[in-house]
């Protein structure tokens, strides 16, 4: 955020794995920190982790304030902007010379005149935000792949790269150390951390007289992966209304919701199928119609939430890292796998 709001960091960072946080980092404790236990453990092998995770976080920072400044001035412009014939990645000086973009406002004057540096061309106004998901992908097949997006004041931007050309020299090597500590995490969690098998439960809740919503939940599984879907008398239903969710939970676990719109007459029909690396063999859990409609129950876990890519992200500038491995369950969560950093024009 470009100004404070009481009470709130102005920048944050936090990492996931497979939609789990894993790590965070604000500006006020100037510290990242870890969000799960076994995250300590499985970083173990780089020394001095935290501190060196805290001191790439606070570069981001210092260079989120100065890219909210840049994208303000290329998006809103500034009337004390010079007139020469600059290139779109170029800002105009006041003598008619052109820089790039990523130099004005860095405390350093590029422009002959010093029209880069001025108090009123790198002091901006009023509340502006800026949120960016970075990350990287790891598929069963070995496919790797990165990805960044960004918002600014709520908008996706499509040409950051023009005023941010630094982060195109940095892509390789965040993408390779985004991809080797997603290998790593993976591999602790396979080695290290116990399967938990998932406790399932049917609730229905009425529509109206010809339609209900029958409810497959199905709580505390780990690892992620779960292969989940509806039969009726036996066969998988294929149906485009049919939706999973699958959110993590606060003790590191996961739950997930299938749901289906039928027929109450033919509520009895339907069975909730579900495969896990905990099972020994998949679980069916079937439906008895009772006339009766289930609301919540006590003692469900709510899940902390996915990462959605919908931006914008937060209601504050940050970086969210995020790690998962899809897998070929035919169905999942429905964000892929991925790794979450944004660019700072000191670290690497």
């Amino acid at each position: 955020m470009s100004e404070a709001i009481p009470g709130a960091p102005r920048y944050v960072e936090i990492g996931y794995l497979d939609g789990q946080p894993i790590e965070r980092y604000d500006s006020k404790s100037g510290k990242m920190h870890p969000l799960t236990p076994w995250i300590s453990h499985s970083v173990s092998l780089m020394e001095n982790y935290w501190e060196v995770q805290s001191s790439l976080a606070q570069l981001n920072e210092e260079g989120f304030e100065h890219f909210t400044v840049i994208l303000e001035r290329y998006y809103n412009g500034y009337d004390e902007m010079g007139t020469g014939t600059c290139f779109v990645n170029e800002f105009s000086c006041k003598d008619g010379s052109c820089i790039l973009w990523g130099y004005i406002c860095d405390m350093n004057e590029d422009c002959r005149d010093g029209s880069d540096e001025t108090p009123g061309l790198c002091n901006i106004g009023g509340l502006h935000t800026l949120q960016c998901v970075d990350g990287c992908e790891l598929s069963d097949d070995g496919t790797e792949k990165l990805y960044h997006r960004e918002a600014y004041d709520g908008k996706e931007l499509t040409d950051w790269d023009i005023v941010w050309d630094i982060y195109r020299h940095r892509k390789g090597f965040w993408g390779q150390t985004c991809i080797g500590w997603l290998r790593r995490h993976l591999e602790f969690q396979k080695k290290n951390l116990p399967t938990e098998a998932p406790d399932v439960k049917l609730i229905h809740r009425p529509i109206n007289g010809s339609l209900e919503t029958l409810i497959c939940k199905v709580n505390g599984f780990f690892p992620k992966d779960i292969n989940a879907f509806w039969l009726k008398d036996g066969k998988i239903v294929d149906d485009e209304n049919i939706h999973v969710k699958v959110v993590p939970n606060a003790d590191g676990t996961y739950q997930a919701r299938l749901t289906i719109q039928v027929d109450p007459t033919e509520a009895q029909h339907y069975e909730c199928h579900i495969d896990h690396a905990s099972l020994n063999e998949p679980l069916h859990k079937g439906w008895r119609w009772s006339g009766e409609s289930l609301g919540r129950e006590r003692g469900d876990r709510d899940g902390t939430g996915l990462l959605s890519l919908n931006l914008p992200l937060s209601p504050r500038d940050g970086r969210w890292i995020v790690l998962r491995q899809p897998r070929s369950y035919p169905i999942t969560d429905p964000l892929r796998d991925r790794v979450t950093r944004c660019p700072s024009e000191e670290q690497g």
